[in-house]
């Protein structure tokens, strides 16, 4: 019988190898699809589809092998006690996401499912797993910036954010300067370059600032686990995260929010 915990030691290590970590993934799914998806649903205190069981397994190959609390034991026990502990952890957060689209007004299943991406982990790529997680993230934060920001702020922060994210990727100044940095008809010269130039760096502070505090935002209502946006905290470029805390206010819509007291607005 194959064993779960060298797989998981595999993907633990920093030391490992890309072809080393796809074949523990590999071998991790194959372990957990014969007892996790039946664990879940039994676990769960709400009804889970098949594309739920298949996110809830992509996300526990993401934790194997990303973030600050991948598994540390030694014997099959604790192996198979890690695993259930983050299968749990996930499958009830979906829970808590249904709860809150059935909450919504007008909520069908198609509405439900719009926008999931779930992705069949057969011979998982690590890394594409995470990219599906970090872009999940990113437009977690996207639609974040409603919640704490004025309405006519929103287009040019999320704007900000794709400016920032795009210069930590490795792009040029000068193509973001004519990505971002010229007005429409704005006509070239020394000194409007230079105003451009400007702009983009504007940009990218922007960007990170506001991507910061709506991922802070995100972790501190639970949505996501400290460890789970780990990746994306890096890309940002954040300090600090801070964990969820009892009482935040999660429920505070963009509408609301525009009644509520505010620091002013640095980049207008």
């Amino acid at each position: 019988m194959t064993r779960l915990s060298p797989s998981l030691q595999v993907l633990a290590s920093e030391h490992a190898d890309a072809d080393e970590r796809n074949q523990a993934a590999a071998s991790v799914l194959a372990i957990v699809r014969t007892w996790g998806p039946q664990h879940v649903s039994r676990a769960v205190p709400c009804k889970l589809d098949d594309d739920d069981l298949e996110e809830v397994l992509q996300h526990l190959l993401i934790r194997c092998a990303t973030g600050t609390s991948r598994f540390l034991g030694s014997t099959e026990a604790e192996a198979y006690a890690w695993c259930t502990r983050v299968l749990d952890n996930k499958a009830r957060d979906l829970c808590r996401q249904k709860r809150r689209v059935d909450r919504g007004i007008g909520t069908t299943d198609a509405d439900q499912d719009e926008g999931r991406t779930c992705e069949p982990a057969v011979e998982p790529s690590l890394e594409s797993l995470l990219a599906i997680e970090v872009r999940r993230q990113f437009e977690a934060i996207a639609e974040e910036f409603s919640r704490l920001h004025r309405r006519q702020d929103i287009d040019s922060l999320r704007r900000s954010l794709r400016c920032h994210i795009e210069a930590r990727m490795g792009a040029e100044m000068d193509e973001q300067i004519e990505t971002y940095g010229f007005e429409p008809d704005e006509a070239r010269s020394p000194e409007s370059a230079a105003r451009a130039r400007q702009r983009v760096y504007q940009y990218r502070s922007r960007g990170r600032v506001a991507g910061c505090e709506a991922l802070s935002s995100l972790v501190a209502q639970a949505r996501f686990a400290p460890e789970e946006v780990a990746y994306t905290q890096r890309l940002l470029g954040c300090d600090t995260i801070r964990a969820a805390r009892p009482g935040w206010p999660s429920g505070v819509r963009g509408d609301e929010a525009e009644n509520m007291p505010r620091a002013p607005n640095r980049f207008s």
